[in-house]
C-alpha cells in the first residue's frame, strides 16, 4: 500500500484525497448510459464527462476570483 502512497513517492506535493474522489461519485452516474456501449463509445462518453467536469472546475475557479465565464474565456485563449 505504501507504494500508491503520495507521502511516500518522491517529488510528489501533498493533495486532498477527498478532493480526487468526488469525480468519481459523479461518474459513477453514467454507468447506466454506458452499461451497454463498446469500448469505444464508453470511452469517448467518460472522456467527454471528465472533460466537461474539468471545464466545469475551470469556470468555478473564475467565478471564486471574481471573473465571469468570458473574461476567464480570452485569458484562456
Amino acid at each position: 500500500m505504501y507504494r500508491h502512497s503520495f507521502s511516500y513517492t518522491p517529488c510528489v506535493g501533498c493533495t486532498c484525497g477527498e478532493g480526487i474522489e468526488t469525480t468519481w461519485a459523479e461518474a459513477n452516474q453514467t454507468a447506466g448510459s454506458t452499461k451497454k456501449e463498446n469500448r469505444g463509445h464508453r470511452h469517448d462518453t467518460l472522456d467527454d464527462f471528465h472533460g466537461y467536469w474539468n471545464w466545469q472546475k475551470i469556470v468555478n475557479m473564475g467565478k471564486c476570483r471574481g471573473l465571469d465565464q468570458f473574461e476567464l474565456t480570452l485569458k484562456l485563449i
